[in-house]
């Protein structure tokens, strides 16, 4: 009976033993994911806007269907969450279509002349 309980005592302290190991495993090759990561999604977006932001919301069979933007989201990937893709595909998220650098104050100062009349 003794020995047992020192045989589960054992497993348990390997088994936790095992979990500190993957946890350090998997934080490490986690940043190396985040950082490789996030220079193809650079250099992609460098080369082509659009393809870029269309491969970042792509769902894979590889990936279990998550896109590479759910990816870095459940990783935590901050370095690819930081990237100029992700950013912009965000903020279209956010102000929807709106092309914020082609809106000319011209026609925003027309529209309220406008108004004011």
């Amino acid at each position: 009976m003794i020995q047992i309980k020192s045989t589960n005592i054992v497993q348990k302290k390997s088994i936790f033993n095992f979990s500190a190991f993957y946890n350090a495993y998997s934080i490490k090759y986690n940043r190396k994911f985040d950082v490789h990561a996030a220079e193809i999604i650079d250099k992609c977006f460098i080369q082509h806007e659009e393809f870029a932001l269309q491969v970042l919301t792509t769902k894979s069979k590889l990936y279990f269907d998550y896109s590479p933007l759910e990816l870095g989201t459940e990783t935590n990937s901050r370095s690819f969450l930081a990237t100029k893709c992700v950013q912009k595909y965000l903020g279209k998220l956010w102000y929807g279509d709106i092309n914020q650098q082609g809106f000319n104050t011209v026609h925003i100062n027309l529209l309220v002349g406008l108004n004011e009349t």
